[in-house]
């Protein structure tokens, strides 16, 4: 299961802007139809990354394969916390998750030393079904704690 979520990360690596420093970006989804709800949250990460890149992910399934529903990138700030934001998605269950690149990157995708996290998951025990329910308006956070890959 491990592999098959780097492997995940590979495919998602290959997105749209995405600020890290508390600066929301309207996003425009790679295929997740538009809503009208903005879905924001913090970014923990084990330790200050300045100018690594971080993307963030929301989907409906936790296969890369057929692609993803929505999707930002940028870099990480001097901090070790972060917020994002995404703007006009569409109401659903979906999962969320994160990956900041220390040693792989958007080429290689993640490897050991790399940070990953999901919303309601660790990297040992992701979340089984999509957790992230999102209104059909309004605002919702999502916070993600962020873990190194071993």
């Amino acid at each position: 299961m491990k592999k098959s979520i780097y492997f995940l990360f590979i495919i998602l690596a290959f997105s749209f802007a995405f600020l890290y420093q508390g600066c929301g970006n309207d996003d425009n989804p790679v295929s997740g139809g538009v809503g009208s709800t903005t879905v924001t949250g913090t970014l923990t990460i084990p330790a200050a990354a300045p100018g690594k890149t971080v993307i963030v992910i929301i989907d409906s399934d936790r296969d890369g394969d057929n692609g993803f529903l929505y999707s930002a990138t940028g870099t990480v700030g001097s901090g070790t916390s972060g917020t994002y934001t995404f703007n006009n998605i569409a109401n659903g269950t979906y999962y969320i998750y994160a990956v900041v690149f220390i040693v792989g990157n958007t080429n290689t995708g993640p490897q050991s030393g790399d940070y990953l996290g999901f919303y309601g998951g660790t990297i040992n025990n992701p979340p089984n079904s999509a957790n992230a329910t999102v209104p059909s308006s309004g605002s919702v956070t999502f916070n993600i704690n962020l873990q190194v890959m071993t």
